[in-house]
């Protein structure tokens, strides 16, 4: 009975300390992204899948920059994503969230091109708006392609 007692204990230890908005969600979402380095604009797509009782999603990211030309040269760039999240705040219609995770960068300027792996950490807050939602993800990517990216957009 003991024994019981004390799984029962460390579940409601667990249950209790877990975030309480514990649906399970897959969500997909699009938003602009600027990027700091490569000075491009894109669009991203996103889908999200939140583990429930836990605070935790996985993100799978893509975006692809608008080509551009800077100085008379040619530059074209898109990254692939792989991030967690770890909400630190989730309470009525607002999350705050740490993120961090898998990159990797490919940018062609002037037909040469190149692909870099690499590292995300940053910040993200998403405001529910009924059926839709609004992001705003902000991060750094640590790589041979350092780069600040801003992202806004809407995930359904």
């Amino acid at each position: 009975m003991k024994k019981y007692t004390a799984i029962l204990a460390v579940l409601s230890l667990f249950f209790i300390s877990v975030p309480q908005n514990a649906d399970a969600q897959i969500s997909f979402g699009v938003g602009l992204s600027a990027a700091t380095e490569t000075e491009l604009i894109g669009i991203q797509g996103n889908l999200l899948f939140g583990l429930p009782l836990t605070g935790l999603r996985v993100a799978a990211e893509a975006t692809y920059y608008f080509p551009e030309t800077q100085s008379g040269v040619d530059v074209k760039s898109y990254e692939l994503n792989l991030n967690g999240h770890y909400s630190f705040f989730d309470q009525l219609l607002l999350r705050s969230y740490f993120l961090g995770g898998f990159n990797l960068t490919n940018v062609d300027i002037g037909g040469v091109s190149d692909s870099k792996a690499g590292a995300n950490i940053g910040l993200g807050v998403n405001v529910s708006l009924g059926l839709l939602s609004t992001f705003l993800e902000t991060k750094y990517v640590i790589s041979e392609f350092d780069q600040f990216v801003a992202t806004l957009g809407i995930r359904f």
